[in-house]
C-alpha cells in the first residue's frame, strides 16, 4: 500500500503535535522538512534527516509527528515515530514507522494560508448557483469582468477564502469568485460558486468589509492543486524567513 503511494524522493513534512491547550493558546507546530529516501525490508521508511538554516535537526528518537507526504497521486497525511537515527558518510538519515493508516489530506484539516491575491466576486441567485453546482454554466448577467466587484484575499484553504471587498454582501448568500494562482505546474485560474460563511464591516476601515466563504462544487482534482500550491507557497515563505 505505502509503495503504491509514495516514491524515493518525495517530499515529507513533519509536524509537532500540539496538546488541545497549545492550541488554545495559539502555539504553532514547528515544521521539519525532509525527503523519501529508501524503503526498509521491514515496511519502515528512511528519510533524511531535516534541515534548518543549513544544520541539522536531529528529531528524537521515539518521538511522534504528524507526517504530511507529497505525492503524485495528491498530498496524504499520517502519524509516525522516529525509530532510529543514522549516519553513512555524510549523509544523515532516519527509520521512521508509521503509526496510523495513511489519509488523504482531509477538508475539515485545511490549513489556511496567509496570502494576498486579486479576487473578483459577484453575488448571484439560488437559481444560478443551482445551474451553475450542475453544469459550471456562467449566469449571463456575469459574462464580462465589469460585472464582478474587485477584492483582495486575506487567507485561503482547499475549502475556502476570507478576502477584504468594498460591498456588504449577507451572510448565506451565494456567490461566484474568480482568482489565479500559479504553482509548480503553471498558472491556473479558478471560477467558482461559494457560500458566504460571514462577512462585516471592518471598524477602522470606511466601506471595507470581510468575507469569509465556503467553496462550493470544486472538483477533488481542482481542490488538490490548490492544496499543492498553498503548501508549495508555505515552504517558500519558511525558507524566505530562515
Amino acid at each position: 500500500m505505502i509503495d503504491n503511494l509514495i516514491s524515493e524522493g518525495d517530499k515529507i513534512d513533519f509536524r509537532d503535535i500540539l496538546t488541545g491547550a497549545q492550541v488554545s493558546n495559539g502555539v504553532t507546530p514547528n515544521v521539519y522538512v525532509s525527503q523519501v529516501l529508501d524503503f526498509a525490508e521491514n515496511g519502515n521508511m528512511m528519510v533524511a534527516m531535516p534541515m534548518r538554516q543549513r544544520n541539522l535537526v536531529p528529531l528524537s528518537k521515539g518521538q511522534q509527528y504528524e507526517v504530511f507526504f507529497y505525492t503524485h497521486k495528491g498530498l496524504y497525511q499520517s502519524i509516525a515515530v522516529i525509530v532510529d537515527r543514522f549516519k553513512s558518510g555524510n549523509i544523515y538519515s532516519m527509520e521512521i514507522s508509521l503509526t496510523s493508516e495513511l489519509q488523504k489530506y482531509q477538508r475539515r484539516q485545511y490549513y489556511r494560508l496567509e496570502k494576498s491575491i486579486a479576487v473578483k466576486y459577484a453575488q448571484i441567485s439560488e437559481e444560478e448557483f443551482t445551474a451553475f453546482l450542475n453544469d459550471n454554466t456562467m449566469p449571463e448577467s456575469l459574462r464580462t469582468a465589469v460585472d464582478f466587484f474587485d477584492g483582495t484575499s486575506l487567507d485561503i484553504s482547499g475549502g475556502g477564502l476570507r478576502f477584504i471587498g468594498n460591498k456588504m454582501i449577507e451572510k448565506a448568500r451565494k456567490l461566484i469568485v474568480q482568482f489565479d494562482i500559479v504553482s509548480s505546474g503553471g498558472p491556473i485560474r479558478y471560477c467558482l460558486p461559494a457560500k458566504v460563511i460571514m462577512s462585516f464591516e471592518l471598524p477602522d476601515r470606511i466601506n471595507r468589509f470581510e468575507h469569509r466563504i465556503e467553496f462550493a462544487g470544486i472538483t477533488s482534482e481542482s481542490r488538490e492543486l490548490l492544496i499543492k500550491y498553498i503548501f508549495e507557497e508555505e515552504r517558500k515563505m519558511r525558507k524566505n524567513s530562515r
